[in-house]
């Protein structure tokens, strides 16, 4: 791990792809409204969260396109933090992130009163190879699904169900 320190705020960049910024405190962060006379509403917050991860993006991958999808739920509640999660996708199939260490998005992203407190990126390139894998049913998923709640007193609501690739550090 390269290890980072600066007076406010430490940068690490692990062997894995990952760089992580961390902020001491709330306002010891980057202001990312510093230059702009925009107010930090949660449309201005994730244009400058996903343009700040674009100019990290370019700055590692020069050339390369930057394919991520918003998945954070974007509900405006009054609040001065926002959260944002982004996750890559290839030929409009998302990846779903799943590391052991609890990783469960390409980007992470938290923004207080206009200032970026912390930013985690898990660097990665996807390309197509020749090999295929078959896919389970949508009714062998559900399945599956509901069997992992078998014995379980709760109540699950299945909004979506969709295919994607799966990042978990390995090949």
């Amino acid at each position: 791990i390269k290890y980072f320190v600066e007076n406010y705020s430490s940068l690490k960049i692990y062997p894995n792809g990952m760089v992580e910024y961390s902020a001491v405190e709330d306002t010891k962060g980057l202001n990312l409204f510093e230059d702009s006379d925009a107010k930090p509403t949660l449309y201005e917050s994730l244009n400058k969260a996903v343009n700040f991860a674009e100019k990290v993006w370019d700055s590692i991958m020069p050339g390369a396109s930057f394919n991520v999808l918003v998945t954070s739920d974007l509900t405006e509640d009054g609040g001065s933090e926002y959260r944002f999660t982004l996750d890559y996708y290839v030929e409009g199939t998302p990846v779903s992130v799943n590391l052991s260490d609890g990783t469960k998005s390409a980007v992470e992203i938290v923004i207080k009163n206009g200032v970026m407190t912390k930013y985690r990126h898990l660097i990665r390139s996807y390309e197509r190879t020749e090999k295929t894998k078959e896919n389970l049913s949508m009714v062998s998923a559900l399945d599956s699904i509901f069997d992992s709640f078998s014995g379980k007193e709760t109540q699950t609501l299945i909004n979506n169900i969709f295919l994607s690739y799966v990042e978990d550090g390995s090949d």
